[in-house]
C-alpha cells in the first residue's frame, strides 16, 4: 500500500473518531458543555491533533453539516422529479438509506437545535433541482411549481424532523408513508400523470 493511501486512511479514521467522540460527548453532557478536551479524550487523540483537523467545535459541526448535505446532493440531483417519471418510493427509500447511515449525527443536530439549518440547506437543493426540471415559460406555472417545491421540500424535511424525535416507525414505513403523501400531492398538481401509489 502506498504512503498516500495509508495517510488517507489514517485521516479518515481520525475524522471518524472525532465525529463519534462529539456524538458520545454530547450524549453525556449536552453540546453546550462539550469541550475540545472531552472530544480529544474520547477520540483517543490530543488537542493538537483535533486542531489539525478543525478550528473549533463549531467548525467541526459546520463540516459535518456540509458532509451530510454532500451525501444527499447526488441523490437529489440525479432523481427525475417531474410528474411523469418521479418514482417516490425509490427516492424516499434511497433518501431514507442515506439518512439512516448518519442517524446519530442527525440526532445530535436535533438535540442541539441545529437540525433546521441543516435541513434548510437540503431543502434548497431539492427546490433548485425540482425547478430546473420544470422548464416552463408560463409565469403562472412557474409560481405553481415553486409553491409545490416549497411545500414538498418543507413537508419532507419537517416529517423527517418529527421522525428523528419519534423513531417508532421503521425507516421503510416512514419512506413508504411519505412517498404516498408526496404522490398524492403530485396528483393534485399534475392530474392524470402519475401511477397509483403503494
Amino acid at each position: 500500500m502506498s504512503e498516500n493511501k495509508r495517510e488517507n486512511k489514517r485521516v479518515l479514521r481520525t475524522r471518524a473518531s472525532i465525529r463519534e467522540a462529539l456524538i458520545k460527548a454530547t450524549r453525556e453532557k449536552g453540546l453546550t458543555r462539550v469541550t475540545v478536551t472531552d472530544i480529544a479524550r474520547l477520540a483517543g487523540i490530543n488537542r493538537k491533533t483535533f486542531y489539525a483537523y478543525y478550528d473549533s467545535i463549531d467548525d467541526l459541526i459546520h463540516k459535518l453539516e456540509l458532509e451530510i448535505a454532500a451525501k444527499l446532493r447526488p441523490l437529489i440531483q440525479t432523481t427525475n422529479l417531474t410528474g411523469d417519471f418521479f418514482d417516490t418510493f425509490h427516492f424516499f427509500g434511497q433518501f431514507g438509506t442515506v439518512l439512516n447511515a448518519d442517524f446519530d449525527t442527525y440526532r445530535l443536530f436535533y438535540h442541539a437545535g441545529l437540525l433546521p439549518h441543516l435541513l434548510e440547506t437540503i431543502k434548497t437543493d431539492l427546490i433548485e433541482t425540482f425547478l430546473a426540471q420544470y422548464d416552463d415559460d408560463d409565469p403562472k406555472m412557474h409560481t405553481v411549481y415553486r409553491l409545490f417545491a416549497e411545500y414538498a421540500g418543507a413537508g419532507l424535511l419537517g416529517s423527517f424532523t418529527w421522525w428523528i424525535a419519534n423513531p417508532d416507525i421503521p425507516l421503510t414505513e416512514y419512506a413508504t408513508t411519505i412517498g404516498n403523501v408526496t404522490l398524492s400531492a403530485f396528483r393534485a398538481v399534475y392530474p392524470g400523470q402519475l401511477p397509483a401509489g403503494r
